[in-house]
C-alpha cells in the first residue's frame, strides 16, 4: 500500500514541476514580449497604427494594438504590467515550495517533516511579503497618477485609491497555522517516539 501512495507522490511531483516550468517559462516569454513592445514604443520603432498583436491560444482571443501604449493608458497598463508580475511571481515561488515539499516527502517517505514545515512557512511568508509589496507599489503608484490626467478616456473617469490587501494577510496567517500545527506534531511525535 505504501509503495503505491509512493508511486501516486512520483507521478504527482512530476505532474507539478511540469506545470511550475511551463507557469516560469510561459511567464518568462509574456513578460518578455510586453516588455519588448513598451520599449520598442518608447523608441518610436513602433509608433500608433503601425499594427498590433494577436494572442491566441485556446479559449482566449486577444488582440492589442499599438495604440494601447500611447496616452493617459500608459500608466493603467504600467500599474496593470506590475500587478501581473507580482501574482506570477508569487504563484511560481509557491508552486517550488509545493515541488520541494512533494520531493521531501517522497524522500523520507512521509510528509511530515521539519523540512516541509519550513516549505510552508516559507509559503506563508510569501504572501506577507506580497502585501507589503503590494502597497508600497500601490503608494508609489499614486504619487505616479497624481502627475497624469487620467480622465476622460473614452467617456471613462479612472481614478487610483491605496488599500492595504488584506487577502494575502489572511492566506498567509491560514497558511502559517498550518506550518506551526506541523512543527508541533512533529515535536509530538518525537516526544512520543523517545518515549518509547
Amino acid at each position: 500500500m505504501e509503495s503505491k501512495v509512493i508511486n501516486n507522490l512520483v507521478k504527482f511531483e512530476k505532474a507539478v514541476k511540469i506545470i511550475f516550468y511551463t507557469v516560469l517559462i510561459g511567464g518568462c516569454i509574456i513578460f518578455a514580449g510586453i516588455i519588448l513592445l513598451f520599449v520598442l514604443h518608447q523608441s518610436n520603432v513602433l509608433t500608433s497604427g503601425k499594427g498590433g498583436i494577436e494572442f491566441s491560444i485556446p479559449g482566449l482571443i486577444a488582440r492589442f494594438d499599438i495604440d494601447v501604449f500611447a496616452g493617459p493608458l500608459k500608466a493603467a497598463l504600467i500599474s496593470t504590467f506590475i500587478r501581473g508580475l507580482m501574482y506570477w511571481l508569487l504563484f511560481t515561488y509557491i508552486i517550488l515550495q509545493f515541488h520541494k515539499i512533494l520531493r521531501i516527502s517522497i524522500s523520507e517517505c512521509t510528509p511530515f517533516t521539519y523540512k516541509n514545515a519550513g516549505y510552508i512557512r516559507n509559503i506563508s511568508y510569501s504572501f506577507f511579503i506580497y502585501a507589503i509589496i503590494d502597497f508600497v507599489i500601490q503608494c508609489i503608484q499614486s504619487i505616479w497618477f497624481k502627475k497624469i490626467q487620467l480622465t476622460g478616456i473614452h467617456g471613462i473617469d479612472l481614478y487610483y485609491k491605496i488599500t492595504f490587501p488584506l487577502w494575502p494577510v489572511l492566506v498567509g496567517f491560514i497558511v502559517l497555522c498550518i506550518a506551526q500545527f506541523f512543527t508541533y506534531g512533529l515535536k509530538l511525535q518525537q516526544d512520543n517516539d523517545s518515549i518509547i
